[in-house]
């Protein structure tokens, strides 16, 4: 199920990669300076509003704080069609990810014709952007429980440390992405 969900969270990103390099080759980004700049000032934006809206939320008190609820998954787990659709809708859904690979693949395209350093550069990017999924799964094939003991501390550490962690990285590459379109656009006029 595991090596699954991988797929689906990898699948959705190379999906990204191709349709932002399609629509920014048909674009000719590097010709339409003032596009690329108000879609830095855009994503910069939305990334800020979201961090702000998840610190705000965060302060509220949550009636059902602490209630996890997890679906029954039975003997099989969730299945290979189910792990790969929930893959697939968890990365749809990831507002750090999507939208750092969003600027960094869109910027790689508006260099021109991709190099084949531009190709290894989206490609580590796709690697790294994977990880989350990809790491438990590898941890899971160790042997002699050793990936379970592993997995225990980073486990907790990722429910202690998870929601500030994603409030702080939304900001702060929210503020790079939104200086530097500004940058950009001041450049222009």
């Amino acid at each position: 199920d595991g090596a699954w969900y991988a797929a689906g969270t990898g699948l959705v990103l190379l999906g990204l990669v191709s349709a932002v390099a399609v629509i920014g080759q048909s674009l000719n980004l590097p010709r339409l300076p003032h596009l690329d700049a108000r879609l830095d000032i855009l994503v910069g934006l939305v990334l800020l509003a979201a961090a702000v809206t998840l610190t705000v939320r965060a302060r509220r008190p949550d009636p059902e704080a602490g209630t996890i609820r997890m679906p029954s998954l039975g003997a099989d787990g969730l299945g290979a069609a189910r792990s790969l659709g929930f893959g697939m809708v968890s990365m749809c859904t990831n507002a750090t990810t999507l939208p750092v690979m969003l600027v960094a693949v869109k910027d790689v395209i508006a260099t021109g014709a991709p190099r084949p350093e531009q190709v290894l550069a989206v490609a580590v990017l796709l690697a790294l952007a994977t990880l989350p999924a990809t790491i438990p799964l590898m941890l899971s094939l160790l042997p002699g429980g050793a990936g379970e003991r592993l997995l225990q501390p980073l486990g907790t550490a990722v429910e202690r440390y998870a929601k500030v962690g994603v409030r702080w990285i939304l900001a702060l590459v929210g503020v790079y992405i939104l200086v530097r379109g500004f940058l950009a656009h001041l450049a222009l006029t």
